[in-house]
């Protein structure tokens, strides 16, 4: 199931409507750990941390500038582009997020390493409507925008994939892009 992307901008708009300041992440951990149980909990937290090394690594290996500070529009566009992705090519292993997850956001994926090679096709398509200069839709806010830098985050278990648009840069840098 796909959601149009007219649908996909109200869903953003309605995550930015919470009132995120307000949300403890120690509430957060503790209802994980209630719901999923321990077992999953301490899974979903090595998960995590998993992640967070294999950015890292990566980021060393591409010589990237690296930034642990993410703006909470970023963070709230990440989770948006994640629910899209589960609603779009998902792995089974996706909706449990005890392992580390890849979440391509223009191809609407997000699968574990094991998985990830089933979607090729999916992530290639995409690959083309961006070389073919078919997609000016920041993966990221859905705005329509005319430069792009490609980006990686690190949401929980999840490495999230897209091309920030300079508006989303900006915000990110605390100022203009």
């Amino acid at each position: 199931m796909s959601l149009s992307l007219d649908r996909e901008r109200r869903m953003l708009a309605d995550l930015h409507a919470i009132d995120w300041s307000a949300i403890d992440p120690d509430a957060l951990r503790r209802m994980l750990r209630e719901y999923a149980g321990p077992a999953l909990a301490d899974q979903v937290e090595a998960a995590d941390i998993e992640t967070g090394k294999l950015i890292r690594e990566l980021g060393v290996r591409m010589g990237w500038k690296m930034s642990e500070s993410r703006s909470l529009v970023t963070v709230v566009a990440c989770i948006a582009g994640v629910t899209r992705c589960l609603a779009g090519h998902r792995c089974q292993h996706a909706a449990r997020a005890d392992r580390p997850l890849t979440a391509v956001l223009a191809a609407r994926v997000i699968a574990c390493d094991l998985c990830l090679r089933r979607f090729d096709g999916a992530i290639a398509a995409s690959d083309r409507r961006a070389m073919n200069g078919e997609d000016w839709v920041c993966d990221f806010c859905l705005a329509e925008a005319d430069r792009f830098r490609p980006t990686v985050v690190h949401l929980g278990p999840c490495r999230v994939f897209g091309d920030m648009c300079s508006r989303c840069i900006g915000a990110d840098s605390g100022g203009a892009a």
